[in-house]
């Protein structure tokens, strides 16, 4: 491939496909582990080996809404208004080569020992990320890309702690692991509606939104599922 035509395929949305797997990571749901928390916390992933397939559609989205007078920075489910939801789905619902998988997370049950916030994060993430790469694995590089982590004055800890689980859940495989501004992303803006959709379908049974994007979710999983399992508040 020419570099002109590498260069006009990435403007026009048709970048070729790369043996490079794209994971971004979003969450939803709150740490209070308590009755006043949220009662679900959930992680997903958004797997892609094309990237940049949503870079031109939410991007000409962002500059319509701009014509119509209405700002915004990034994509985000739970502040948009109902009609930029509606919009955003409508191309998530048509863009190929796009993968989800999620744990959902019964917080009442989940043991004390993984609330510090570094031991909750690695944990579970690794958990979704082990499940995501049973289906990559014979991928080249791996990269990992999360919104800013959180919690500013464990951020260092987080990250450090994060690192390591992905490098025992990948073995010898090159990988890079970036914590950025989703919205630098298009891609894990959205991430972020998918576990939107997941998270309103578990907590109240809203099923209009997850039904969107249903075809694309490979994995969903409940974590501390069982009846039998222990209520720790």
């Amino acid at each position: 491939m020419s570099i002109l035509n590498a260069v006009l395929g990435r403007i026009c949305g048709t970048r070729r496909r790369s043996p490079t797997l794209f994971l971004f990571l979003d969450e939803t749901g709150n740490l209070d582990f308590s009755k006043n928390g949220t009662e679900f916390y959930g992680f997903g992933c958004l797997a892609t080996r094309s990237p940049s397939s949503l870079l031109v559609p939410l991007s000409e989205l962002r500059y319509d809404l701009l014509e119509e007078g209405i700002e915004i920075e990034r994509f985000h489910a739970t502040e948009d208004k109902q009609p930029i939801r509606n919009r955003v789905f409508e191309i998530l619902r048509v863009v190929d080569r796009l993968e989800f998988d999620s744990i959902i997370i019964d917080k009442r049950r989940v043991p004390p020992r993984f609330y510090p916030i570094e031991k909750f994060y690695v944990y579970f993430v690794g958990y979704l990320i082990d499940e995501v790469l049973k289906r990559f694995p014979g991928c080249g590089r791996i990269v990992l890309i999360t919104d800013n982590i959180p919690v500013a004055k464990k951020r260092q800890a987080v990250a450090k702690a994060f690192k390591q689980r992905v490098r025992a859940a990948l073995g010898d495989r090159p990988f890079t692991v970036v914590h950025q501004s989703s919205s630098a992303h298009m891609c894990l803006q959205a991430a972020d509606y998918f576990m939107w959709a997941i998270y309103k379908k578990w907590s109240n049974g809203e099923m209009r939104p997850y039904s969107t994007i249903q075809s694309m979710i490979r994995g969903e999983t409940r974590v501390y599922d069982s009846p039998d399992s222990e209520e720790f508040y």
